[in-house]
């Protein structure tokens, strides 16, 4: 808008004529919102690195699913209730020991007992030398 015009007007006059101006910009700036909307819509997903709420799979998980597997196949009527990460012993240079501690539920009873997994492996290769489970 002329701003020479605005200044010879009457302010009343002025105050109208910018108004009337400023309700095309308006309606364009309501617009914008609705295209926004979409744009955020598809907003890429942040990388692990820059997302607040990302967390890392423990280095144990992959070990902790073997444990749960194994259990499950060795006692076929019972569900695994919980499940505690005990901590990784290192055997020898490229040997560790991962324990975990399963709570168990017989299906058919409800009776609870605990499990004490434990499992020897190769730190370089991952290859299972040895796992044991244990009732507690």
């Amino acid at each position: 808008m002329n701003s020479a015009l605005v200044k010879s007007l009457p302010l009343a006059a002025a105050a109208v004529l910018v108004c009337l101006c400023a309700v095309p910009q308006q309606a364009a700036a309501a617009q914008a919102p609705a295209a926004a909307q979409v744009a955020t819509a598809a907003k890429p997903k942040l990388p692990a690195d820059r997302d607040p709420y990302f967390k890392p799979e423990p280095v144990y998980a992959r070990w902790g699913r073997l444990a749960v597997a194994e259990a499950q196949q060795r006692y076929p009527q019972t569900a695994v209730v919980d499940y505690l990460h005990i901590g990784r012993k290192r055997l020898a240079p490229g040997v560790a020991e991962e324990h975990f501690r399963l709570w168990m539920r017989d299906r058919p009873t409800a009776r609870e007992w605990g499990l004490h997994v434990r499992i020897r492996f190769e730190e370089n290769t991952n290859k299972v030398l040895q796992l044991e489970l244990r009732p507690l």
